[in-house]
């Protein structure tokens, strides 16, 4: 592979992945359908216990997507740094969110993403965050909702 052909590849990834953090963000997640492959996993690490692990295929990938973003009343994930892999097509991105939740209550979080890139879609979404932050916000919630 050239130099000419492995940037055109980073700044296809890094305009893919930009589409669908702007997407996400905008709540609007049919307008990524088509930018993940039909085998697509999504994998969680640290998920809170209420929150799938593992999630493999493109229908599976997008509901657990559709659901992540229907907790959200608005959210914004900023990236802070990315890397590319060009030897494994992988994007790494660290980001941070700033957001609401439907129940009320504010929302932050700082992420590691493994984005996998074949057929110039995503293959792979590994999503590395503080599950802690999203369990507080939660409990925040509830407390608000109780009083």
């Amino acid at each position: 592979m050239n130099d000419e052909s492995a940037a055109s590849d980073e700044e296809r990834a890094n305009t893919l992945l930009r589409h669908v953090l702007d997407c996400f963000n905008a709540g609007d997640i049919d307008a990524i359908a088509d930018c993940f492959h039909a085998e697509v996993r999504a994998e969680f690490p640290f998920a809170p216990p209420a929150m799938p692990t593992f999630s493999h295929g493109h229908a599976a990938v997008m509901a657990a997507f559709r659901e992540g973003r229907a907790s959200l009343e608005e959210i914004k994930i900023t990236p802070v740094k990315i890397y590319w892999c060009a030897g494994d097509s992988t994007l790494l991105l660290e980001a941070n969110s700033k957001g609401r939740l439907r129940g009320g209550g504010d929302y932050r979080n700082s992420y590691v993403f493994v984005i996998g890139i074949r057929d110039e879609r995503i293959i792979l979404w590994r999503e590395y965050f503080d599950s802690l932050a999203i369990l507080k916000a939660f409990d925040t919630m509830s407390a608000g909702a109780a009083s």
